[in-house]
């Protein structure tokens, strides 16, 4: 932010007198006199712009030699991307210059593809953790008991890995809904093909495949 009016706003510095033959020479000539350089006072948003205007072009060109952009109709997921990209650099700019504070030799400071490199590889290795960590929840706290019509369900795992029942029932009603001409709310989780999801745990008692972690225990069990 920078202001005109208070004693901070203007700095000194140094600069040459135009030459006759300039645009706007009758009006900035006068401020010299006879003087070829003379010390003048400059307002500070104009000297930052002086100095720091390659900094837009050095930033845009960090972004465009690793851009994450892609062409999509979902406006707001252009300005993800482009918010994912300024977040990166300047993650790696600010990671330079640390190294560069602590005297790290130019030819042993990363570059930024290597920085991009170890960043995925640890985003990826912390989703993957995270996974894990999630099963192994699950695994402990397992979803609540219900009874669907008598006797108690137990969830567990199963011999073989098939798609689960809630998912498949939810897809044939979805598909019963679109042929009468109407339209689905809530669509059913499918995979890329569009089938069912695989699970190899679900209800026990049932003998049925079930989702893990969508809801389809207690939507499956809540029906009489």
């Amino acid at each position: 932010m920078h202001t005109v009016h208070t004693i901070d706003s203007l700095v000194e510095r140094e600069r040459r007198r135009s030459n006759k033959t300039s645009t706007n020479a009758v009006i900035a000539r006068k401020a010299f006199g006879d003087e070829i350089r003379k010390k003048l006072p400059i307002p500070t948003f104009i000297d930052d712009y002086n100095y720091h205007m390659g900094g837009v072009d050095l930033a845009n060109q960090y972004r465009a030699a690793y851009e994450t952009h892609k062409n999509v109709f979902r406006s707001w997921f252009c300005i993800f991307t482009a918010l994912l990209d300024i977040v990166i650099v300047n993650c790696y700019r600010l990671s330079y210059v640390a190294a560069m504070q602590r005297n790290i030799p130019p030819n042993r400071l990363s570059k930024q593809a290597t920085f991009r490199e170890t960043l995925f590889q640890q985003l990826f290795a912390f989703s993957s953790h995270s996974t894990i960590q999630r099963r192994r929840y699950m695994q402990r706290h397992p979803p609540p008991i219900r009874n669907r019509a008598v006797g108690l369900h137990e969830w567990g795992n199963r011999a073989t890995q098939q798609c689960c029942m809630q998912c498949r029932i939810e897809i044939a009603a979805a598909k019963k809904l679109r042929s009468q001409g109407l339209s689905v709310t809530n669509p059913p989780h499918t995979d890329s093909a569009g089938r069912a999801t695989k699970s190899s745990r679900g209800c026990i008692q049932c003998d049925v495949p079930l989702c893990i972690r969508r809801g389809c225990w207690e939507r499956f069990h809540a029906k009489k």
